[in-house]
């Protein structure tokens, strides 16, 4: 037996011996720990690779690396990449490597990618090749004004909408818009909702300064006539934040400004080389008669059916109504490209059972406290008003419970109302969705239906800042998998550009204490790098 199993070792050995070898995989590539960022404003953007090794050979290292950069993916080589070649660089760093040519330009994309070399010297096979775009990179280069509503401010704060009919000269080659707002945006071209992102530009000091977002919006413009629209919502800018919790007697909303305000500026090259740039300036009309008539991040949206214009962010549409914006005229706050994830839809999250507690009072449970709102579908008649109430927890007799909500019964304007209304048009079927705010909850009061509501009719949107999971974690106790499954809920419901406190009353801040202690336990649970360094 001894002389057969040595037969066999001797066998395998040389079976492994005889196999090519097998040099690292480039799984993913980031720059500036994204994914072909748009915006990028960094002198010297700085280059991740991850890597695999398919054996997984103990030791396996990289020993070099090349990282080729072009105007061009047809230029991608070695000798012919026109922006920069590293040439082999012997080391074993694959995180942040710096960009090493010439200075970029505004608006300019170059694209990318690297292969690597092993300890044995085994080239690995290029990475498929990845792209960055920068952003504006001097005050000089944005031409857009911020716009606003004329009108004076006032409750229940309704959203403004605002349109620009343009045409453009050529066939778009590539189009990029850089948009951004005080208080939060929803920007459309042609009808169609530009980006996923929601809740945008997101929470900074806009007394210093406002993050701007860059679309690639090649494949949304019109070889002519074409209409941009947006949403403006009041947000963190001009409506409630917590921070007034510690102001005693202060203003409980509006604490940068009163007016939410919008710019944008869309640049255009055309196949024959030219340049066009349409931007937000006094030829802009706006209006707040459109279907939001209140929305606050703390107290909820209200939508009205009866008021929706369709075609408003299309071509031809009648805004002869509608008034010419302001232009304001303060240099404002500096203007920065988004450096984080976005906030984003994530999952959808459909209840487990519908209870009734009292007559016509409905709860959802959806199993499971997360962040963000409902889509919900409902039919009645015209002027019918839908109620939804968001809470945590229910009363011992299955209602509500929304004491932890802190909304004075004198009327005072403080709390987080956690509620959304929507009145219907009578229109046979219709289906409502805040935009600008969101709430903290697991069960949800549906209140002013005219019959039973169906467990369908109703789904929870998980809306947070969309920073991606690195690890997982499992094991042979319940309930310590339970725990950690915990953690990672509360973790992303308490990202909304900013780590908060909590996310359903009228507190929602970035306390600095909260974030301290669970940093080390974010970052290993979810890429936290853009999220922090925002």
């Amino acid at each position: 037996m001894r002389y057969l199993l040595a037969s066999i070792t001797f066998t395998l050995i040389g079976v492994t011996m005889s196999q090519p070898a097998v040099a690292l995989e480039i799984e993913k590539t980031y720059c500036e720990m994204l994914t072909n960022p748009l915006g990028i404003e960094a002198d010297q953007p700085r280059l991740t690779w991850i890597l695999n090794d398919p054996e997984m050979s103990r030791g396996a290292a990289q020993s070099a690396y090349e990282v080729v950069v072009a105007s061009d993916p047809s230029l991608l080589e070695p000798g012919k990449a026109d922006v920069w070649d590293s040439g082999r660089v012997r080391s074993g760093e694959n995180h942040f490597i710096e960009y090493g040519g010439r200075p970029l330009q505004s608006g300019e994309r170059v694209y990318w990618k690297v292969r690597v070399w092993d300890r044995k010297d085994e080239v690995s096979d290029w990475s498929e090749p990845s792209y960055w775009q920068m952003g504006l990179l001097e005050p000089l280069h944005w031409k857009a004004e911020w716009i606003e509503h004329p009108g004076k401010v006032e409750a229940p704060f309704p959203a403004n909408y605002a349109r620009k009919e343009f045409s453009i000269d050529g066939k778009v080659r590539r189009a990029t818009l850089y948009s951004t707002a005080l208080g939060l945006y929803e920007v459309f071209l042609n009808g169609e909702k530009v980006g996923d992102h929601v809740l945008a530009p997101e929470w900074t000091d806009y007394d210093a300064r406002v993050q701007y977002q860059s679309y690639d919006v090649t494949d949304m413009l019109n070889e002519s006539a074409n209409t941009i629209g947006a949403i403006l919502g009041n947000g963190w800018y001009a409506g409630k934040i917590g921070l007034t919790l510690v102001v005693p007697d202060g203003p409980t909303r509006g604490i940068y400004g009163d007016q939410p305000k919008f710019m944008a500026q869309l640049e255009v090259e055309t196949e024959d080389g030219k340049k066009q740039i349409v931007t937000t300036d006094n030829t802009w009309k706006i209006t707040k008669q459109g279907p939001i008539q209140a929305n606050d991040l703390l107290d909820g949206e209200t939508i009205d059916s009866r008021n929706e214009m369709p075609g408003w962010n299309k071509n031809g549409f009648d805004d002869s109504n509608w008034q010419a914006v302001d232009v304001w005229d303060a240099i404002g706050p500096d203007r920065v490209a988004q450096r984080n994830q976005p906030i984003r839809k994530t999952q959808e999250i459909a209840p487990v059972s519908i209870t009734e507690p009292s007559p016509g009072v409905y709860i959802y449970d959806l199993g499971q406290i997360f962040t963000g709102w409902c889509r919900v579908k409902v039919k009645g008649s015209k002027g019918t008003e839908v109620l939804l109430r968001h809470g945590e927890v229910l009363n011992e007799d299955g209602s509500l419970y929304t004491a932890n909500l802190r909304v004075p019964k004198d009327g005072r304007d403080y709390g987080a109302k956690q509620e959304d209304r929507f009145i219907l048009s009578g229109d046979g079927e219709e289906v409502f969705e805040p935009r600008f705010t969101y709430h903290g909850f697991r069960y949800v009061e549906v209140t002013g239906l005219n019959q039973k509501p169906e467990l369908e009719d109703l789904v929870g949107v998980f809306v947070h800042s969309d920073c991606p999971e690195v690890s997982s974690f499992s094991c042979s106790d319940e309930f310590v998998n339970q725990l950690m499954q915990n953690i990672f809920w509360t973790q992303k419901d308490n990202m909304h550009s900013i780590p908060t406190d909590c996310p359903q009353r009228d507190e929602r801040c970035g306390w600095m204490g909260d974030a301290l202690v669970f940093a080390q336990m974010a970052c290993f649970n979810m890429n936290m790098d853009r999220f922090f360094t925002k």
